[in-house]
């Protein structure tokens, strides 16, 4: 049996991966998938309600009790942030100050500046 991979050496295929299958534990019938072309890297979660990808009300809670930021039919998770995705989905984090979160927020917007 391979030893699990540090999450910062993972490439974006196998963060995906994990991340999806974590979300398909509670959410079995969304839809995971890694965005291709321009978008390549980010993690696109659309619901089942619909032929559009709108989420049903246990959906919306599923992702709610993850953490996950949903809209009406669509949820994403940035490039940048699917280390830290993998590692709470896994347990692997520790949480966060508020001190800390703060901190990670304005490093990732910084670059706006």
């Amino acid at each position: 049996m391979k030893a699990p991979k540090h999450i910062e050496n993972m490439d974006a295929k196998e963060q995906v991966k994990i991340i999806r299958r974590e979300i398909k534990k509670v959410a079995p019938k969304v839809s995971v998938k890694m965005a291709r072309g321009t978008a390549w890297g980010w993690i696109d979660i659309s619901g089942s309600a619909t032929k559009w990808g709108i989420f049903t009300d246990a959906e919306k809670q599923a992702l709610e009790t993850l953490g996950i930021a949903h809209g009406m039919n669509c949820a994403n998770i940035h490039p940048d942030d699917r280390g830290y995705w993998v590692a709470k989905l896994t347990g692997q984090l520790v949480p966060e100050t508020p001190a800390e979160k703060d901190r990670r927020a304005r490093e990732r917007y910084a670059r706006f500046d």
